[in-house]
């Protein structure tokens, strides 16, 4: 249906911006010239927030901000443009003389000229003082749907909104009562023209997934309705309004961005939303691989005349991510602690990262569970690894993030925290976020780490982890194993002498020369050479004046590792029994306990009760870092931990220096004679914190420390 009017004939009409360039004819008489006022411009007030509703789904919530706010300053181009961005609009004018109203012209098309605008024919003021002229004009007339009665006293639309919102238009209407310019050659007619149309349009919200707006739907809006007097009345006819052009989405659009282009607003009769109106979103969502429809009620709200409705549309994630464990707050020294992880909702291909960050840089990583060697959870915090006791540039302690894909349910995952020997505390913040999605779409988790407590240039861990064990240093135990290998000396590959060869580097390489050796004997004749390893522990009761400083726990507590640190843990035993032969059956081990039929001068088996790793210089240790070591014996390998002398920075602090120790975290105090010092004394005594000697296969609790850096 074309626009209908109700009058016609054929005049002209300029609109132009200065006098000067107002036309006039050899009689002096000027053409009729119109001037725009904008007075609603001027009174532009900010956009207001008028409420939010939410988007919902069967697995989400979305919360949708409305504003409402002028036409003025809003859009520079396209839709709903301020009055100045107008290409063209009609115009009527009724004569008014001695009481009567007559058309003077009616539906004349206005359209820029460059510098004025005008009508394709010239029209003069009448010449009589008395003759008044009024005028009207309407602005974005469609070209279907409506129908325009533009009278003197009223500009009267019948209106039926097109399905299109490409074909919907800013409607606009201004006024002006009857006046004569005449006398006045730079006489402007005033028109104030008036947006009645109720502009909705789409923004980005506060989150924005990756995927395609593939269509929003306003249901329920009453799209019939009758303008006159300055406002719409006889409001009806029901009907949805779709923008179906697909908008693609990365994920990274800011907040207020528009999601359609002009042409995609859409204009409304102003109204108050009816109890079936609705707001409906299509989402094809790319981190998930699934569309959604979400939805939410509009009743109630108002979409006021000549204004524009801002509905700001997020889309969150239809993905869920969580942590499953809470770690409690970490001692200073070198420590590990898990937690654990669910990420649902996702499709099997898409990726997510787990990251961990020290807000003073350290080097904190993270490794899944599942990865963490046999070591780590003995409790030994691994750094890198070594190869014959040379350390390599490669962690074994994983990285600072963690990658996988699709969905994972309760995936524990070690944190290796490095020592913080500062002054204050550390947070170490993990961050769980699906690839290529907004940051705010990211779950966190905080882990605490305190400093210590410095007393002078000594620092005290905070916590009480309740450790407790020996002292140590008090075995009975000898150890004897024989190389695993009786073929004789001329067979071809045999390589006991080499082996013992290597044992002796193995022996240097863990600090076992106080308590470990291999010797070389003889099986029946000499064509049959063989070896054993004897691990005699007995050999480390005595310190022999070793760790009796009163006052440097340090120095104590590095004395006693180069005395046998390694036999606290076993580290060298272990290194020898997973040893495998290096020729012929290479699944067997290099080494088996001595056994009853070997010759007499292999040494007896003493198994021992006090070999175990609960002794206090063990725990100790277990506070520093250690390496993963691999060992190459004929080309043959074995791994075990070990730390180097120079790595023990946590120490079992000497007995003198217990009178300087703080209270815990929570201020309570410590007893000093519950806890082992580092401090040796004569026989099989040491002393305790409190300076009291004591048999050192007591049991007492242990508290480490460390020097100022």
């Amino acid at each position: 249906m074309k626009p209908k009017y109700l009058l016609s004939c054929i005049s002209t009409l300029l609109l132009t911006a200065c006098a000067e360039d107002i036309p006039v004819d050899a009689g002096g008489g000027s053409h009729i010239v119109f001037g725009i006022d904008r007075p609603e411009m001027s009174r532009g007030t900010a956009s207001q927030p008028v409420g939010h509703f939410n988007l919902c789904s069967s697995s989400d919530t979305v919360t949708v901000a409305c504003r409402i706010s002028d036409f003025r300053g809003e859009v520079a181009t396209g839709r709903a443009a301020p009055t100045e961005q107008m290409s063209g609009f009609r115009a009527w004018s009724y004569l008014h003389e001695a009481g009567t109203v007559k058309p003077f012209f009616v539906n004349e098309d206005v359209t820029d000229k460059g510098s004025y605008w005008a009508t394709a024919q010239t029209y003069y003021w009448p010449s009589s003082a008395d003759q008044l002229l009024s005028f009207a004009a309407v602005a974005g007339i469609p070209e279907d749907g409506m129908d325009v009665d533009a009278q003197a006293s009223d500009i009267r639309l019948s209106y039926t909104v097109p399905a299109r919102a490409a074909a919907q238009q800013d409607i606009m209407v201004a006024k002006c009562e009857p006046v004569n310019g005449a006398d006045n050659p730079a006489y402007r007619v005033p028109l104030a023209f008036r947006h009645i149309c109720s502009a909705v349009r789409f923004k980005v919200g506060g989150v924005m997934m990756p995927g395609s707006i593939e269509r929003i739907t306003l249901s329920g809006i009453l799209a019939t309705g009758t303008y006159s007097g300055g406002a719409w009345s006889d409001l009806g006819n029901p009907q949805p309004f779709s923008i179906d052009t697909p908008v693609p989405t990365a994920g990274s659009e800011a907040a207020g961005a528009d999601l359609y282009p002009g042409y995609q607003t859409f204009m409304m009769l102003p109204q108050t939303l009816g109890a079936d109106a609705r707001l409906e979103v299509v989402f094809k969502d790319e981190t998930t691989g699934t569309t959604r429809t979400l939805s939410a009620s509009i009743s109630g709200q108002q979409w006021p005349i000549g204004k524009i409705i801002t509905y700001q549309i997020g889309i969150s994630p239809d993905f869920r991510l969580e942590f499953t464990a809470e770690p409690p707050v970490q001692d200073a020294h070198y420590v590990m602690c898990n937690t654990a992880i669910n990420v649902s909702g996702l499709a099997a291909t898409t990726g997510w990262t787990l990251t961990a960050k020290a807000d003073d840089g350290a080097d904190v990583s993270i490794q899944r569970e599942a990865d963490v060697n046999e070591y780590a959870r003995q409790g030994f915090w691994i750094d890198k690894r070594m190869n014959n006791g040379v350390v390599q540039n490669e962690s074994v302690r994983g990285t600072a993030d963690i990658n996988g894909t699709g969905n994972v349910e309760n995936l524990a995952v070690r944190v290796f925290i490095p020592e913080n020997p500062g002054d204050s505390e550390r947070e170490i913040t993990l961050r769980l976020h699906v690839d290529g999605t907004p940051a705010s779409t990211a779950v966190t988790q905080t882990i605490r780490q305190v400093n210590p407590v410095w007393s002078g240039s000594t620092g005290w861990e905070q916590i009480d982890d309740n450790d407790s064990g020996i002292y140590g240093f008090c075995y009975d135990a000898r150890h004897v194993y024989v190389y695993n290998d009786s073929r004789p000396n001329i067979w071809p590959g045999y390589t006991a002498k080499g082996i013992a060869d290597q044992v002796v580097s193995m022996i240097n390489t863990y600090g076992a020369g106080n308590y470990a050796s291999v010797t070389l004997f003889e099986v029946s004749s000499a064509l049959s050479t063989r070896n054993f390893v004897d691990i005699d522990y007995r050999n480390l009761n005595k310190l022999d004046g070793k760790a009796v400083s009163t006052t440097d726990g340090k120095q104590n507590s590095i004395e006693l590792f180069n005395f046998g640190g390694t036999a606290l843990s076993r580290n060298f035993e272990n290194a020898i029994t997973n040893l495998k032969r290096p020729v012929g059956d290479t699944s067997e081990n290099a080494y088996r306990k001595v056994a009853s039929n070997d010759p007499s001068t292999v040494p007896k088996w003493i198994e021992g009760t006090e070999i175990n790793e609960s002794q206090a210089l063990a725990l100790v240790l277990k506070k520093n870092r250690y390496y993963l070591n691999t060992s190459t014996v004929e080309g043959n390998t074995t791994t075990t931990p070990l730390i180097r002398a120079a790595d023990i920075v946590w120490y079992l602090p000497a007995s003198g220096q217990f009178a300087g120790a703080p209270a815990w975290m929570d201020g309570s105090t410590m007893s000093a004679g519950d806890y082992w010092s580092s401090t040796s004394s004569t026989g099989t005594n040491s002393y305790d914190g409190g300076g009291a000697v004591i048999s050192r296969t007591e049991v007492k609790k242990i508290r480490v420390a460390r020097n100022k850096p």
